[in-house]
């Protein structure tokens, strides 16, 4: 199990559920329905490939969508990833801390820049490439989920 710490805490890594980037309102009232309010009650649901059927299966949806919800939860674990940009390293790739830990900055940071850039249209709220180095410094002390 997860130990719960505060909610919306950037030294936690525990979000309120609502924050995660993709959730339609319907989503987040359906998942609280089921006693999930915070990504890390979320992924101590679906910490097993079971549980993430079974929360599916709760919710009347696909599978698919659980299951990315709780890697969303998960890159938003890392410190400075959070819930701002656990979205934009998934969509680069990346599904786990672990894996973030193991990327180079050489090949992540251009991808990672084009795709803030086409999203935002400015680079202005794109993250520095020090963030970057230290996300990917910060994952790799994140503990993996059992």
């Amino acid at each position: 199990m997860i130990r719960m710490r505060s909610t919306d805490s950037a030294s936690s890594g525990n979000w309120a559920i609502a924050k995660l980037p993709g959730l339609k309102a319907a989503d987040c009232d359906r998942l609280q329905g089921c006693g999930i309010k915070t990504t890390y009650q979320l992924l101590n649901q679906t910490r097993k490939p079971q549980g993430a059927e079974d929360l599916a299966a709760k919710l009347k949806i696909s599978s698919h969508y659980v299951k990315k919800w709780a890697v969303l939860a998960d890159l938003a674990r890392i410190p400075g990833v959070g819930y701002q940009y656990c979205g934009l390293v998934l969509h680069c790739g990346v599904v786990s801390p672990q894996q973030l830990g193991q990327t180079q900055i050489q090949r992540f940071y251009p991808q990672l820049m084009r795709l803030c850039v086409s999203a935002t249209r400015q680079t202005t709220v794109c993250p520095s490439r020090g963030d970057v180095v230290s996300w990917i410094q910060a994952a790799q002390c994140v503990k993996p989920l059992n």
